[in-house]
């Protein structure tokens, strides 16, 4: 099952909420993975009847605002605080070291809160059980800007993020 808790973009839709832009919550074979956690990513959450105790990892493609800006709080919320130190985060680089005048939105406290962090390169690929995720390229000005492809034993779901259309990124996208 695929959640969209909302996929607005640009400042002007973020602050107006036209469209809300909390994420995507995928749903498959016992795992919840939440991705790119955008502002509301919690409210929208509770809306859906989402429970974010139950994320077993949570995917971060780049670090602005619309992607990223509730992450603190989606790992806070599903590790108790950092009481019950669990799941995953996979990311991109920016998120986790920040590039340039990019400061990272994730705080170095609640990296703590985590029983492993994963950051992902483009052509690098994760094992969550049976399902493989694979970092694919995309372009957009967060140099480290992600998508991802989740091949499950059932189905694959590819997410662009946001990106320029380049010919270059056609064979990861099939």
């Amino acid at each position: 099952q695929l959640i969209f808790l909302g996929t607005g973009t640009s400042s002007l839709v973020i602050g107006s909420q036209a469209r809300a832009s909390g994420g995507l919550v995928l749903q498959t074979d016992g795992f919840q993975f939440h991705i790119d956690p955008g502002p509301g990513a919690l409210v929208r959450a509770r809306q859906f009847n989402v429970n974010p105790r139950e994320n077993t990892a949570v995917f971060v493609t780049h670090n602005h605002l619309s992607h990223c800006n509730d992450i603190n709080a989606v790992i806070s919320a599903m590790t108790h605080a950092g009481e019950d130190k669990k799941g995953v985060l996979v990311c991109n680089k920016t998120l986790y070291e920040g590039h340039e005048d990019l400061e990272p939105y994730l705080t170095k406290h609640h990296r703590d809160y985590l029983e492993r962090t994963i950051v992902l390169n483009t052509g690098q690929k994760v094992g969550i059980e049976e399902i493989e995720v694979h970092a694919i390229k995309a372009i957009h000005s967060d140099p480290h800007t992600i998508g991802l492809k989740f091949i499950t034993p059932k189905f694959t779901l590819v997410y662009s993020s946001d990106t320029k259309f380049d010919e270059s990124i056609l064979e990861d996208y099939k």
